[in-house]
């Protein structure tokens, strides 16, 4: 497809691209260079259709993992966040170089002093999880150790972010905690989270207790 029509359709926000995509997988390969190239606003579009054909169709990404993961330390940072939702999409593919990219580029945003990448980052976990059940542990590690870590917000550490990370962790607990070999952590986690003065984290915290105590 030539590239004026793309970057019209993009504009347009009207075409399901993860149908046109399926009919032409050359332009998934356009839609990334739009968003790491394009100056415009329309970037963000591109950014979106991307995300979005990541989440029905992992497939099509064969061969294009090292342009996407890139992505994730792309200077601008709505890029930055979505393609870290958009890798752990890529997680379902459970080849070894997702492995070892996943590895690399995305589990250092689980250490993020930003409450938004980290917040992006744990809520791929599972999916990675699901892939990659040897990673289990250290992601685990990774999640935890948020308690102890400072937060910068508008250049200035944060309690609150602190401590809203923490909810974020209990909600990827909640949802991997069943069979998980750390179960003894998150109940620690947990219980050290019902005197979480930020009230929707200690009540995920409740939550989280309660579905470990099953």
């Amino acid at each position: 497809m030539e590239r004026e029509k793309l970057l019209h359709l993009l504009k347009e926000g009207e075409t399901d691209f993860v149908s046109l995509t399926r009919e032409n997988r050359d332009i998934l390969k356009d839609l990334i260079a739009i968003e790491r190239d394009d100056p415009s606003a329309v970037k963000y579009s591109a950014e979106k259709a991307v995300r979005k054909i990541s989440e029905s169709s992992p497939e099509l990404f064969l061969g294009l993992e090292g342009e996407v993961f890139s992505l994730i330390e792309n200077e601008n940072t709505f890029i930055r966040l979505g393609n870290i939702i958009t890798c752990s999409n890529l997680a379902a593919l459970g080849t070894n170089e997702i492995f070892g990219l996943l590895k690399e580029k995305y589990v250092p945003f689980l250490y993020s002093k930003s409450i938004a990448e980290f917040g992006n980052a744990a809520a791929g976990v599972p999916k990675i999880i699901a892939a990659f059940p040897s990673l289990e542990r250290e992601l685990v590690a990774a999640l935890l150790d948020s308690e102890k870590r400072t937060f910068i917000h508008k250049g200035e550490p944060s309690e609150e972010c602190r401590k809203a990370a923490a909810g974020k962790v209990s909600e990827v607990f909640i949802k991997i905690c069943e069979n998980s070999p750390c179960r003894s952590e998150m109940e620690v986690f947990a219980r050290r989270n019902l005197t979480n003065t930020r009230s929707s984290a200690r009540r995920k915290a409740e939550k989280l207790l309660k579905k470990l105590k099953g």
